[in-house]
């Protein structure tokens, strides 16, 4: 399983927001594309609720996921070069798929993630840098990979 950093390395997950305020102000850093409206469910991690103090950025309400099936996908929005509005919200439905791409209509949204919620806190991903402090506060401490390295060195001071 990745880890979700603090930003200094590649963690291998896909950052996503529930604002889209948010995603219009780091897409406009890019030209031309697509800001996807996704369904909340269990595999978006809250970030913040993740890192907890130690996340410095909450005003960007991130989540992070490994994967975004298709069918988690409600719609799109279009933007042209420049970040500019193509057009109205495009439906991830059958009208778009009968238009556009009859082949690949089991893609489009399933309402199977109504009513979900995401994933909320995931400690366990929280990748902070080995000398971190967080490694030293609860919960991180009870779940660092680096808990038995610190203990095997303990042990082997303790033989000298």
């Amino acid at each position: 399983m990745g880890w979700l950093g603090l930003g200094e390395e590649v963690d291998g997950f896909v950052s996503t927001t529930s604002d889209y305020g948010t995603a219009r102000y780091f897409f406009g850093r890019y030209s031309g594309g697509y800001i996807y409206k996704i369904k909340a469910s269990r595999n978006l991690i809250d970030v913040s609720k993740t890192l907890g103090r130690h996340y410095r950025h909450k005003s960007e309400y991130e989540y992070a996921v490994k994967d975004i099936p298709m069918d988690q996908v409600m719609g799109w929005y279009t933007f042209s070069l420049g970040g500019h509005l193509d057009g109205d919200f495009e439906a991830n439905d059958d009208a778009f798929y009968k238009k556009n791409a009859p082949s690949l209509s089991s893609r489009k949204y399933n309402e199977k993630y109504g009513g979900q919620t995401d994933g909320g806190a995931q400690n366990s991903v929280a990748g902070f840098p080995e000398n971190h402090e967080a490694w030293t506060e609860s919960p991180w401490k009870e779940i660092s990979p680096y808990k038995s390295k610190k203990a095997k060195n303990a042990r082997e001071i303790l033989k000298e």
